[in-house]
């Protein structure tokens, strides 16, 4: 019965609606070329599900829709065929939230980390072009990438808008977290309390590439242990069955005679 009342719930969440493919013409003649536009690949299907239930459930770790709704069916799926198991289903589910919550953090504090010393030298061209703060920033926004960009994107576009640009560095300081701290904090001190940027931005730059080469470095003493377990699973294997098993099945055939 509890399993019956999840379904129906979910099934509720995901209305219909939302799961209804695009029926556009050009859409359809574009991507799909001869293919039915109101046919619903599995996969897409999927997508869809997990699509909705994001829409509905926005703290969910995962950002991939079809990961959303794999997991999601997978849920149901273990639910509907044995009721029984729905503790260990949803205790399974939470910690599978956190640790993509986990994942997801380390892998866009990765992302910005390696992008943050480009920026930090967009900044130092513009700041020795003679931009202030602000114009750097925007200078470092149109010819910067990864994620670090974006946000200075939305940064520019933000202050265009009329919003201050101590909320706005408060802003982006809470989305990336750690690893721009410091350019958030050097950034500010140039442009409200009138502190000299470019040699802050030499100081900083110098400290950014220095821990992305003891970054790498570390990355390098690393590499063997994560080689390991591939060596031990495949390499090992077939170094036992090329060279020692032969060796045995002679010894054993010249025992036998």
């Amino acid at each position: 019965m509890s399993a019956l009342l999840v379904v129906l719930a979910i099934a509720v969440a995901v209305s219909p609606r939302s799961l209804r493919p695009a029926r556009s013409p050009e859409r359809s003649t574009a991507h799909t070329g001869h293919r039915d536009p109101r046919r619903v690949r599995p996969a897409a299907l999927v997508a869809q599900v997990g699509g909705a239930v994001r829409t509905r459930v926005p703290a969910l770790a995962p950002r991939d829709d079809a990961t959303v709704g794999a997991a999601v069916l997978a849920v149901l799926g273990a639910l509907a065929l044995a009721p029984i198991t729905a503790p260990i289903v949803v205790g399974c589910a939470a910690v599978a939230v956190v640790l993509g919550r986990r994942r997801i953090v380390a892998v866009e504090a990765e992302a910005t980390r390696r992008c943050l010393p480009d920026t930090v030298d967009l900044l130092r061209l513009a700041v020795g072009a003679g931009a202030t703060p602000r114009l750097a920033l925007a200078a470092a926004a149109q010819h910067g990438e990864g994620p670090l960009a974006v946000e200075l994107r939305e940064l520019d576009r933000r202050l265009r808008a009329g919003s201050p640009l101590a909320v706005e560095l408060d802003r982006i300081a809470a989305s990336q977290g750690a690893p721009v701290l410091a350019l958030v904090g050097v950034v500010r001190a140039a442009a409200l309390d009138g502190a000299p940027l470019a040699p802050a931005l030499d100081r900083l730059a110098d400290e950014l590439r220095a821990d992305r080469r003891r970054h790498a470095e570390a990355e390098a003493r690393r590499l063997p242990v994560k080689l390991l377990l591939p060596l031990v699973c495949c390499a090992l294997p077939a170094l036992v069955l090329l060279s020692i098993v032969p060796l045995v099945v002679g010894t054993l055939r010249s025992l036998h005679l």
